[in-house]
């Protein structure tokens, strides 16, 4: 019996990298492809925090975003390098050229693409639950479509290296979850 009580409903090849831009619901979407697979998750985010040994607001106002990165990519090439499963990245985690290589070399990237209105919405609703989620707004307040843009826009050449894109349209988690499921099982989307 495998952790999630029964056996992989797909035979994962190589590990599964989810990106999306913040707030497109990318860790809850990967545990549930997780779940539905029965393969071990990653939450990126989280390997950062345990190795820093800090949070993510902490590390990057104390050590700044390179660190950060660089945290980023050791704990990615530890997750690629083993067992395969569901990694769900931090929505930078393709800004660095080493780390976008590695996933293109080494997995299979699905983005999970929302509009920019929507992911605003879902980005000013998260800041609400946890206002230290995101890093990157911490020092200034850009958590609308007009403050987000550049922000997605330098992220979009990493995204747009995915080998599947699911059109979030604000979907809940297990909604994109199944379309995933049903492309990598080969069926239609």
């Amino acid at each position: 019996m495998d952790y999630y009580g029964h056996g992989p409903l797909i035979e994962l090849q190589r590990p599964l990298c989810i990106t999306g831009f913040m707030g497109a619901r990318v860790n809850a979407t990967a545990k549930s492809i997780a779940a539905l697979a029965g393969v071990p998750v990653v939450e990126l985010d989280r390997e950062v925090e345990h190795r820093a040994g800090k949070s993510l607001s902490h590390l990057v106002l104390k050590e700044g975003a390179d660190r950060r990165r660089s945290l980023e990519l050791e704990a990615l090439e530890r997750e690629i390098a083993g067992r395969p499963k569901v990694i769900a990245l931090g929505d930078g985690a393709l800004l660095n050229p080493k780390a976008a290589d590695l996933v293109a070399a080494k997995a299979t990237l699905v983005y999970l693409e929302w509009s920019l209105v929507e992911l605003a919405v879902s980005v000013r609703e998260r800041l609400k639950e946890n206002p230290g989620r995101y890093p990157e707004l911490l020092l200034q307040d850009q958590a609308t479509a007009l403050g987000l843009s550049p922000i997605l826009a330098e992220r979009a050449p990493g995204y747009k290296r995915a080998d599947f894109q699911v059109q979030g349209k604000g979907q809940p988690p297990w909604k994109m979850a199944q379309e995933i499921m049903a492309w990598l099982q080969g069926g239609l989307v």
